[in-house]
């Protein structure tokens, strides 16, 4: 049987999630929101803006290596962050990593699919697999039946579920769009300005949408399953 959960529960499961794992929300931000900054002026530096101390080649080869590496870290810092929010030892239980970093890439590439077939498809692929990640990282559910799973499982909530990600989407990226117009149009402490207002979207994404998942996650989950749990 499904739960049903309506827009206001999901939102308020979102940062309820959030705060009661502030230990560990605060760690991922003192982390990534550096990593963030520094990315940010690497595609700035990318982009041709001035102030590049290194030739053309070098400077290309060194920014590629650089987005590479700390794409790579933050999809492992990230990993760590979900583990924790589903209340895993918060020194690290890394013995995930891989499928975690395998379903990350089949997610990406289903969502980045469905971007390209009109925008909508890719919404509905963020909808419906919002559970994959938990099922793959906490109960360790196969690759293709946690997509089979969650699919089923958000079926009578995907209107909720796709309308709360809409929400924190603008709340998060009209800021981003600011910042962007401050580091691109303008010069000065304005665009110092707009380099911190991106550096800090990103990590706030992706703690609002991991609290949104792992929330998500408890919400929906399957009332005989707990109860196998916690009679087991």
């Amino acid at each position: 049987m499904q739960r049903e959960v309506r827009f206001n529960d999901l939102f308020n499961a979102t940062f309820e999630t959030i705060l009661a794992n502030r230990t560990a929300t605060l760690l991922f931000l003192a982390v990534t929101v550096p990593i963030g900054g520094a990315s940010v002026a690497l595609l700035d530096t990318a982009s041709g803006n001035p102030a590049v101390l290194f030739s053309p080649t070098s400077r290309s080869l060194g920014t590629v290596a650089g987005i590479v590496a700390m794409i790579l870290f933050g999809m492992v810092a990230q990993y760590w962050f979900i583990m924790a929010m589903l209340r895993r030892p918060l020194h690290g239980d890394f013995d995930r990593l891989l499928p975690y970093l395998r379903i990350s890439l089949l997610s990406t590439i289903g969502l980045v699919l469905g971007m390209l077939l009109l925008v909508i498809p890719g919404f509905i692929f963020a909808t419906r697999c919002l559970l994959v990640t938990p099922m793959v990282l906490e109960r360790k559910v196969p690759a293709m039946d946690s997509f089979v799973e969650s699919w089923e499982r958000t079926q009578s909530n995907a209107w909720s579920i796709f309308f709360v990600i809409v929400v924190l989407l603008m709340l998060i990226w009209i800021p981003n769009g600011l910042g962007q117009f401050l580091s691109d149009r303008l010069t000065g402490n304005a665009r110092i300005a707009g380099w911190l207002i991106e550096s800090l979207t990103s990590p706030i994404w992706t703690t609002v949408g991991t609290g949104m998942m792992v929330g998500a996650y408890r919400l929906l989950g399957d009332p005989n399953r707990e109860l196998e749990e916690v009679f087991a």
